[in-house]
């Protein structure tokens, strides 16, 4: 995936690929269920903190992306 981000020769495909590399980094680095990851929105996102809300079926929880 990254070999693709590097060798990209169009913007789109930049995008495309950087869209599938934060998809696979956040499915291995959190534990997430692809379910869980197709139901984060933008407001679950927040960069500036590192936080993303992953909504779970029986609770919500607040997952630190870089200080486990």
């Amino acid at each position: 995936m990254y070999n693709q981000y590097t060798s990209a020769n169009t913007p789109y495909k930049r995008k495309k690929a950087f869209r599938d590399i934060a998809v696979a980094e956040l499915l291995f680095s959190t534990g997430m269920q692809i379910s869980e990851l197709c139901n984060l929105s933008p407001s679950d996102i927040n960069l500036n903190d590192n936080i993303v809300l992953i909504q779970y079926i029986a609770a919500d929880f607040l997952m630190n992306l870089l200080n486990p």
